[in-house]
């Protein structure tokens, strides 16, 4: 499944990783295209969801690799970063399950009374307070 370009570009800014400067050539993200179709497809198609995933594998690779430590003048905390991550990784997956509970939706149009829109038939017809004209 390839998805569009524009969804890759939201789901990277929500982790985020908009920035190619990993891999040996600087030229990488942290995750690939591939990885971030991946998350989308077990996202069930939602952006917010798909992010969520990647915060969560993000928080899993830092409690395993960075851990707490502390010297003279710089220390850092791994466990307490991928906490973090899980959490705001956790929310965004919330946000984007229910997203997807309501009505499958992930975005929603908004509908002016008195505007020329597709109805559900597919014709376009004029919408007002009392319904479809």
């Amino acid at each position: 499944m390839t998805i569009d370009p524009n969804v890759t570009r939201r789901i990277r800014n929500l982790i985020p990783d908009l920035d190619a400067i990993f891999g040996d050539a600087g030229g990488e993200y942290i995750f690939s295209d591939q990885a971030i179709e991946d998350f989308y497809e077990d996202g069930e198609g939602n952006v917010k969801w798909a992010a969520g995933l990647a915060k969560i594998v993000l928080a899993s690779s830092e409690a395993l690799i960075s851990k707490k430590i502390k010297n003279y003048e710089t220390s850092t905390d791994g466990p307490a970063v991928a906490k973090e991550l899980r959490i705001a990784g956790e929310g965004l997956i919330a946000e984007g399950k229910a997203q997807v509970a309501l009505l499958g939706y992930e975005d929603f149009e908004t509908v002016y009374f008195g505007s020329d829109v597709a109805s559900p038939e597919g014709a376009t017809r004029t919408y007002w307070s009392l319904g479809w004209v």
